[in-house]
């Protein structure tokens, strides 16, 4: 990103959602449990081990000019 640019706020929730609806494309679901997030298939529960906001870039559901507010 440039310099000069500004990025746009989305919230938690809104991450989350986006998150959900890739995830649910793939059979799987994201969870939240006790404050720790996890992704869940019907055979198997991994937990997240990665920050929410870089799994949404990795996922391509938060874009560069994005933050999580």
């Amino acid at each position: 990103m440039s310099p000069g640019r500004q990025q746009i706020e989305i919230s938690k929730r809104a991450l989350l959602q986006r998150l959900d609806r890739k995830l649910r494309k793939q059979g799987k679901k994201l969870g939240t449990r006790n404050g720790l997030h996890f992704i869940a298939s019907e055979k198997w529960v991994e937990p997240l081990n990665q920050g929410l906001e870089s799994l949404a870039r990795e996922l391509g559901v938060l874009r560069p000019w994005e933050k999580v507010a």
